[in-house]
């Protein structure tokens, strides 16, 4: 079941705060653009689909944890690529508070279609699914993005 991304981070934080150990970052593009970035404590994972609204703001989709990857390949491949600096601020519009996330990822777009390609048909699915969430909320949200550059 996708949620938004600051669902996804809110209980990534809770994880976090009780465990802080074994923790990566990988990000990389998708062949339409959004950006895909895996969070994960092996051997949990979790996805997190954005497009980026304006230098300032993205706007995003997730799911996880999902436990369906082999460990093994999952610590390799989120090894792979190279570190930057990554910070992000997730709002939290229940409690109209918001979590803010700094450190540093690895970035390789190459690295992050090989960890889906690991997953099992479901994964597959699940980046679709994403994608076509994703492209739906921001049409729903933005209209005037579909034709800003005609």
């Amino acid at each position: 079941m996708t949620k938004p991304a600051g669902e996804i981070i809110k209980d990534i934080k809770k994880r976090y705060d009780k465990d802080k150990d074994n923790w990566s970052i990988l990000g990389g593009k998708d062949t339409k653009g959004h950006y895909d970035t895996f969070i994960a404590q092996p051997p949990r994972l979790w996805q997190i689909k954005s497009e980026p609204i304006n230098p300032f703001q993205a706007i995003g989709l997730g799911i996880g944890p999902t436990r369906n990857i082999d460990e093994e390949i999952q610590r390799a491949v989120m090894k792979l690529g190279k570190p930057i600096n990554f910070q992000a601020l997730f709002p939290q519009p229940k409690d109209n508070s918001a979590i803010f996330v700094r450190g540093i990822e690895r970035f390789s777009t190459t690295a992050t279609n090989r960890l889906k390609k690991e997953y099992d048909n479901k994964q597959h699915k699940v980046d679709s699914k994403l994608t076509k969430e994703l492209e739906e909320l921001v049409n729903k949200k933005y209209p005037s993005r579909k034709t800003m550059y005609l």
